[in-house]
């Protein structure tokens, strides 16, 4: 029985070491490639506003909002800031006018990324 043991657990060992230590390394991105995936992720909030039930869009914003704050570039600052304000709009039940208006505003800024 030990011997069974034994050799499963080499075989085992032969099949994992090599597997986990196969690969390349990743960079994590720089701070341009998460730039320009900023304006994907914008663009894309956005456009699924116009599908997206409220609790959806208020929820997609908060995540868009935590997104963009792992991102240091201030290039990105106004659009932060935007984002901030549609997510406090949307808690607090806003008219659909402002929050047009800053989806609007959201949009523009996106689209000049």
């Amino acid at each position: 029985m030990f011997r069974l043991f034994a050799f499963a657990l080499v075989a085992s060992l032969v099949v994992v070491i090599p597997a986990c230590s196969s690969g390349d390394n990743v960079a994590p991105p720089t701070e341009q490639e998460l730039t320009s995936g900023a304006k994907g992720l914008v663009m894309d909030f956005v456009a699924s506003v116009k599908t997206s039930q409220p609790d959806t869009v208020s929820n997609n914003a908060i995540a868009l909002q935590e997104s963009l704050e792992a991102i240091t570039d201030p290039s990105l600052d106004e659009v932060k800031a935007t984002v901030k304000e549609l997510v406090d709009l949307l808690a607090s039940g806003a008219s659909s006018t402002k929050v047009k208006a800053a989806l609007d505003k959201l949009s523009a800024q996106g689209n000049a990324l």
